[in-house]
């Protein structure tokens, strides 16, 4: 089945539009699992080294999946105890406290109580510039 798109107004008539689709969200899936693991790389969330490598995606028909299987993931993405009550699940903060292990006790027990939402998925897909970027790279790389 075939499909007309307008990109940056310029046509294309895409011939193998289904094949075509499942290249993209397949790359963007990809692209997007790399983005999520630099992420924990530059937030220092990498202990055992799980949680980053449980970041998967996966495509069926026209959906793209994209979750992270480590038991903790819930935990790092929305916050545990005080911080979860601060910024629920659809909340993120817009700066991140200093590890509590980093900072000294007296420190750490000034903060609140819990561990603070990391939201590496969040911060990566609800980040238009970011998602812009991973697009144009899985588009690219589906037209090759």
């Amino acid at each position: 089945m075939g499909k007309k798109i307008t990109v940056n107004g310029q046509n294309y008539d895409i011939t193998n539009w289904d094949e075509f689709s499942e290249k993209i969200l397949a790359g963007i899936g990809f692209q997007t699992e790399n983005e999520m693991r630099k992420m924990t790389n530059d937030m220092r969330l990498v202990d055992t080294g799980e949680y980053k490598r449980s970041f998967h995606s996966e495509v069926r028909g026209n959906e793209l999946t994209i979750t992270n299987t480590a038991p903790h993931a819930i935990y790092l993405e929305y916050g545990t105890y005080d911080y979860f009550r601060r910024f629920g699940i659809s909340n993120i903060p817009s700066k991140i406290d200093p590890k509590k292990k980093d900072i000294s006790k007296r420190l750490a027990n000034t903060l609140p109580k819990g561990m603070q939402p990391f939201a590496v998925m969040r911060r990566t897909l609800w980040n238009q510039n970011k998602m812009g970027k991973i697009i144009t790279k899985a588009v690219k790389a589906a037209s090759k």
